[in-house]
């Protein structure tokens, strides 16, 4: 069992949305934006950010066990597969905190409104403006768990989710069988998504001799992920 399940709720104020993500999601080349598409995004940010109900939670397990040729973590009696590139990242921790963040359904719910109304574009946007503060959500999250495991004395690594990095997405399954709980609200259906969708779930390292680092985007295929957009 975790050492304890840490609720959080992000103040306002401490979310952010990357407006050049936003753009570069919308495929517009660097230089190529207007003032009109500009304003639409500022708009639609505040509006997305007044409706949604941000909140995240995380449990520590300690003693993980590691097989990095084949890519395993051995944790409770979980093996996840995380792959090589995350494992070896993770490799040195001695505790694991496995973490859910949200912005909940609200920016979803307004999304699909705006397209329904035949507003396509202000839809699609506030969509992605949803997954960014989904993601923002998650670095809230990463950045309290290393605040407090900083007062132990203790470093953290980078953040992984599943689904990235070669690691599969049925995974968490097991990820949130290790946090017993409301789960923030969120919940798994048949195919392993998260509901409501703009949510992040994932995995940082704990440890005294592990690091944050640049992540190894050279080595990943995820042509989508969010570290390498945001870079």
């Amino acid at each position: 069992m975790p050492t304890q399940i840490s609720y959080l709720s992000p103040p306002p104020g401490v979310l952010n949305v990357r407006q050049e993500n936003i753009i570069k999601a919308l495929n517009i080349p660097e230089g190529n934006t207007d003032h009109y598409l500009l304003e639409k995004i500022r708009s639609l940010t505040v509006q997305s950010l007044s409706i949604c109900s941000p909140s995240a939670c995380y449990a520590i397990h300690n003693r993980p066990v590691f097989d990095i040729k084949k890519g395993d973590m051995f944790i409770a009696e979980y093996c996840f597969n995380l792959g090589r590139t995350v494992t070896s990242d993770l490799a040195k921790s001695t505790g694991i905190a496995f973490f859910i963040g949200t912005c909940g359904g609200e920016v979803e719910k307004f999304s699909k409104q705006l397209m329904k109304t035949g507003e396509l574009l202000d839809g699609l946007i506030a969509d992605l403006i949803g997954s960014e503060i989904a993601e923002d959500v998650a670095r809230y999250v990463h950045e309290e768990i290393a605040r407090q495991m900083a007062l132990q004395g203790l470093n953290t690594t980078n953040r992984y989710s599943p689904g990235y990095c070669g690691w599969p997405v049925a995974d968490q399954q097991k990820l949130f069988a290790m946090m017993p709980g409301s789960n923030c609200g969120v919940v798994l259906n048949q195919a392993s998504l998260m509901l409501p969708i703009k949510s992040v779930s994932g995995v940082v390292g704990i440890g005294k001799n592990v690091r944050n680092k640049d992540y190894s985007c050279s080595k990943c295929k995820a042509a989508d992920c969010l570290h390498r957009s945001s870079r």
